[in-house]
């Protein structure tokens, strides 16, 4: 940097300190509008819970989706698993068919005037059998009205239900007599505020059956874990604020020892937590399971820029007269903050490019809050100087804890100039063992892994699977150029083909599709014999048998033209990455033996399949993020420092904080999520906040006197404390949330901990010892001191 641009920069930095100082009431106008502002937009912030925020509804897989259920049926079910003595016992049927009929006249409150949200209920006692006899075959409900009591007609139903393949697996345990379940289809189009009713109401029916009968029962399914997701998010929200507010209180209280300093932070802390939430309905954004993250994060961010004014404005007290002392204090952090700021915004920001919308919008909302909270802080301290001394929100002489720690660090100051090479060796080491770790990474996001194994809904889900088969469905659409193709018996061997496929390669638990119909048709017309459960010979055959059925059922599975067909597999996979190639193969399958060659269109489809390609495209595009946040990033440092030496001297140790925590992830089998990608970036944009301290503090020290050892034990003295209460301030902020039972906040909140201190090890490990190893002057332009001592040192107490 140039004298020339170097004193302009200053003289401005000291124009607008200033200004700030001597003008309260402008000052003071500013802050009240810019928080009135943000109160009033409050009322206008949306919460969307589920999975709503996270899909494009313009992509083509969308367009498949909303075909196919369009078409036939919406492929979103609720599974109510139960267990009782014998679920073909006269009183287990009739309380089926009373908690069928409730679900199937469901209302929800506030939505009354809307019908009900359930399109179907499926159990034991509504749905439909095929009878064969000697005129041919009846459709007819598997349990007549009145429940029959012999236990005769009863065990003659069980053997009827077991011998029906759309009723056995599904309905009906294969493996406990005592276990049943049925399915509650959702009308299509529900948002996600109306399933979350949905789900707290069927819950609230199972609850009732429970407290007046023996019989247990367990809810999932998509819908719930969607709304269990989104609860869980909000009750950790409810209860991080007031901890990391306690939190931030302690910490605040063990640095400055000062009541009126913690108030001070803890108003900023409000007032940042205020425009943050606000810039979030400003950039159109909602509150759902990605944003609640937000606010945490920037309650911990606020604490900084306190936690550097409080300890310079201390500092400047002893050397300035006291109108003197908080001008010079925002004079010399005006720059360094703002570029700390602006690289922890361009972090944030560097989410835009994903093609998420909830993603996009978390990260526009998160930079615009970072930037408005600076201006929230350098409005407030101001005015606060203008209060009272520094002495009445900050000690001036360190308190014993402190002053331990600036007698350590001083220590390792001496220990550092004399072994650099062994402190930088060693940080290599760790990275070497972390980068080791790098190779052990998967990319993986599960749904249902991410709650507790003793949480309700993973022992539901765990009860539903072990006992009836999985609970992810994956959906196969196939549509043929031509009408009434799928009458033809060799394209229903072909699709009985595709069954065997799903059940032995994919590992599906129930198939349905419909072979099963026609195969179940052939069997009943000849009066029930089982050699006669196959696909007929001729085209006639299937074609009779299908304008003879009587079942609805069969709607689900082909459409009245017998051009498209649809298939339903029922896996016991919930991780993206597994599903992925589950799909894979599925696709590759249709593609080779249902090829648009012949005339077909075949996809794999359903929910799941927009959740696994939201899932790839949302880790995608944060691992992208990570590499155009490192340009955006370090870009503009190398500008404001106009040295290219400094500018790469910030790289390294912010470098480090990154590949320690993914490498931790990969010893420890944490995979890269949405949660665990998305803290890389961030963190990176807060991580390097305190090197662009550090860097311009020993500049400006360089300038002073032109040591290098001296200014570098100058800067750990003053900035690495300050580093060190702001890593453990934030550190432990973000800690607080691992008490969650929600393992993506867990996580979270683990790894920016985790970075946080890694960002701290690197500064003093890495940066100081290349510092002295290279005998570097970070482009300041002094005459070299290659025998330069520390004398200073010994005079630290």
């Amino acid at each position: 940097m140039s004298a020339t641009s170097e004193g302009q920069e200053q003289a401005f930095s000291e124009r607008l300190a200033g200004w700030l100082y001597t003008h309260p009431w402008s000052v003071g106008g500013l802050l009240a509008g810019l928080l009135l502002a943000s109160a009033l937009t409050l009322p206008h912030l949306k919460l969307e819970s589920g999975r709503e925020p996270f899909f494009d509804r313009s992509s083509p897989l969308q367009a498949d989706v909303d075909a196919v259920n369009a078409h036939f049926v919406n492929d979103e079910l609720l599974y109510v698993g139960y267990r009782t003595d014998d679920v073909f016992s006269r009183a287990s049927l009739e309380q089926v068919r009373a908690l069928s009929d409730a679900l199937q006249r469901l209302q929800l409150p506030g939505y009354e005037a809307e019908g009900s949200p359930v399109d179907k209920v499926t159990s034991l006692t509504h749905v439909k059998d095929l009878v064969g006899d000697s005129d041919g075959f009846r459709t007819m409900p598997l349990v007549p009205e009145p429940t029959p009591e012999e236990p005769a007609v009863l065990a003659a139903l069980r053997e009827r239900a077991r011998r029906n393949p759309l009723i056995r697996g599904g309905l009906l345990s294969d493996v406990s007599p005592s276990v049943g379940a049925l399915s509650v289809r959702l009308v299509n189009g529900l948002d996600d505020a109306r399933k979350a009713a949905l789900v707290a109401e069927v819950r609230r029916l199972l609850a009732q059956e429970e407290e007046r009968s023996p019989t247990r029962f367990f809810l999932t399914g998509d819908p719930v874990v969607e709304t269990d997701i989104a609860h869980s998010m909000r009750v950790d929200l409810e209860r991080f604020i007031p901890m990391v507010y306690a939190l931030a209180v302690a910490l605040l209280w063990a640095f400055s020892r000062r009541i009126p300093g913690v108030l001070l932070a803890v108003v900023n802390v409000t007032g940042c937590l205020l425009v943050g939430m606000a810039s979030l309905a400003w950039v159109g954004g909602s509150v759902n399971n990605l944003s609640t993250i937000l606010p945490p994060v920037m309650m911990v961010l606020s604490v900084a820029n306190v936690i550097h004014f409080l300890s310079e404005w201390a500092r400047n007290a002893l050397e300035e007269t006291p109108e003197r002392a908080p001008v010079r204090t925002l004079a010399e952090l005006m720059v360094p903050v703002f570029m700390c700021d602006l690289t922890t915004a361009v972090g944030f920001g560097s989410l835009s490019v994903s093609p998420t919308p909830a993603v996009r919008e978390f990260g526009l909302a998160a930079a615009l809050a970072v930037m408005l909270s600076m201006g929230v802080s350098f409005l407030l301290l101001p005015l606060a100087a203008r209060l009272r001394p520094a002495s009445w929100y900050i000690r001036r002489e360190p308190a014993r804890g402190p002053g331990r720690l600036d007698t350590w660090m001083a220590a390792y100051v001496r220990w550092m100039v004399r072994h650099p090479r062994w402190l930088a060796a060693a940080a290599v080491a760790i990275i070497l063992v972390a980068g080791a770790g790098l190779t052990r990474l998967r990319v993986d996001e599960n749904n249902l892994e991410q709650f507790g194994e003793q949480t309700p809904l993973r022992q539901h889900t765990t009860f539903v699977e072990d006992h009836l088969g999985g609970t992810t469905q994956l959906i196969v659409s196939i549509r043929a150029t031509e009408p009434e193709r799928f009458l033809e018996p060799a394209e229903l061997r072909k699709l009985e083909a595709l069954d065997t496929f799903l059940k032995q390669e994919v590992g599906a638990d129930h198939v349905t599709s419909l072979v099963d119909h026609v195969k179940l048709l052939h069997r009943e017309f000849d009066e029930g014999r089982p050699e006669s459960f196959r696909i007929p010979d001729t085209r006639e055959q299937v074609a009779q048998l299908l304008q003879l059925n009587g079942d609805d059922s069969l709607g689900e599975s082909v459409d009245a033209s017998y051009q498209w067909v649809r298939g339903v597999a029922r896996v016991r996979e919930h991780g993206s990455t597994r599903l992925q190639e589950l799909y894979g193969r599925v696709s590759a399958y249709l593609q080779e033996h249902f090829p648009a060659s012949e005339g077909y269109r075949a996809v794999a489809t359903g929910q799941g399949r927009l959740w696994v390609e939201m899932t790839d495209n949302i880790i995608g595009s944060q691992i992208n993020s990570l590499g155009l946040s490192f340009l955006l990033i370090f870009g503009p440092i190398f500008l404001v420092f106009r040295s290219v030496r400094a500018g790469l001297f910030t790289i390294p140790s912010n470098l480090f904080p990154i590949i320690c925590v993914l490498g931790w992830m990969g010893w420890a089998g944490i995979p890269l999520s949405l949660s665990t990608t998305m803290a890389s970036s961030i963190v990176l944009g807060i991580a390097v906040d305190d090197t662009i301290h550090f860097i311009q503090y020993m500049r400006e020290r360089l300038r002073a006197h032109g040591d290098p050892e001296r200014a570098l034990e100058e800067t750990l003295r003053t900035k690495g404390l300050g580093a060190f209460w702001i890593a453990l301030v934030i550190g432990l902020g973000m800690l607080v949330v691992v008490v969650s039972n929600f393992s993506p906040t867990r996580n979270f909140g683990l790894l920016t901990a985790l970075a946080m201190l890694a960002g701290v090890v690197g500064e003093l490990l890495l940066l100081g010892p290349l510092i002295l190893v290279t005998r570097s002057r970070l482009g300041v332009d002094v005459p070299p001191r290659p025998n330069a001592s520390l004398p200073a040192l010994t005079s630290v107490r």
